[in-house]
């Protein structure tokens, strides 16, 4: 090969061909990654949410319980007859 000559008119085209189609397995490959990245996020993102709306589900049952049941006994410093008026 002298100087100045085009490297590519070298090249048979079969290899040319044959390098095309391995360069575009390259950007298809390339373009999977990109997908498979996205959809772990997504997935990552999901579980957060379920994570969070399971912990949402537990603090509302709790409050729910402390509305029905109350917070434990009520009591009273007073101590006389009229007492029982002032208990829950």
């Amino acid at each position: 090969m002298q100087e100045g000559q085009c490297l590519s008119c070298l090249i048979p085209r079969r290899l040319k061909r044959r390098l095309k189609k391995i360069k575009m397995q390259i950007k298809e490959q390339e373009g999977l990654i990109i997908t498979q990245k996205q959809t772990y996020e997504w997935r990552r993102a999901a579980e957060h949410d379920k994570m969070t709306a399971a912990f949402d589900v537990e603090a509302a049952s709790h409050e729910l319980e402390k509305v029905v049941h109350g917070d434990g006994p009520a009591k009273f410093p007073i101590e006389r007859a009229d007492a029982k008026a002032y208990r829950i």
